[in-house]
């Protein structure tokens, strides 16, 4: 039996929006892919370092797969085939050879969900570190994607929270939003707090960092 095929699958996960689905939309279309040639015909598939394996297994829950995560050198992934599945993620905004589009990739995701989408993909592509400045801590919260997508993300976030002027800036080629205000960083930590769904590194890497926003803030309201 090929042990891409899907095997025990809840159908129409993404025609149906929810928070959750809205956040994997997002994962997906940072670290997911499609393929729908002769060889992989509407396959699905996500691929992760091994560290992370805990974030597959959780995507293989939701997506009620008995398919087996598949495991390479310091890599594990899952896969899987189902045509309505691949449908309804392409009627979403995802596409195959996502790395070479300049189509928006969240576009087509409603307002109400945008955030939870923005957290998958933040969680895909995003980062968070601490750095040190004359002997101070700071911390920053990057994103990166394609230029419509970073844009239409920028928008969102200034129409719907606190957030300042944001501006994003060509790396090579890709595009990032770097967020390094002490506001700026609280406000994406509270949006990314109450998603359903997190990779468990990042989340840890707030929490073990966050207490260098909560002192410069003190420092703020101290002056």
């Amino acid at each position: 039996m090929n042990n891409t095929k899907i095997k025990k699958i809840m159908i129409n996960n993404f025609y149906i929006l929810t928070q959750e689905s809205s956040y994997w939309l997002g994962f997906l279309a940072a670290d997911g892919w499609l393929s729908n040639n002769k060889t992989n015909k509407n396959q699905i598939g996500l691929c992760l370092k091994l560290d992370d394996i805990e974030h597959i297994e959780k995507f293989k829950k939701y997506m009620n797969t008995s398919n087996k995560i598949g495991i390479y050198k310091n890599s594990a992934n899952i896969r899987f085939t189902s045509k309505e599945i691949f449908n309804s993620l392409i009627e979403c905004g995802l596409c195959e050879k996502k790395s070479h589009s300049e189509i928006s990739l969240i576009e087509k995701i409603p307002n109400e969900f945008k955030k939870n989408w923005i957290c998958g993909f933040f969680d895909g592509d995003g980062s968070i570190f601490k750095y040190q400045q004359k002997d101070k801590e700071y911390l920053r919260v990057h994103l990166c994607g394609n230029e419509n997508t970073m844009l239409e993300v920028i928008e969102y976030l200034q129409k719907n929270f606190n957030f300042s002027k944001l501006k994003i800036h060509k790396n090579g080629s890709i595009w990032r939003l770097a967020l390094s205000s002490v506001n700026d960083v609280m406000e994406f930590y509270n949006i990314y707090n109450k998603s359903p769904v997190k990779l468990n590194r990042k989340l840890n890497t707030f929490k073990n960092t966050i207490h260098i926003l909560n002192n410069k803030k003190q420092r703020i309201i101290k002056k």
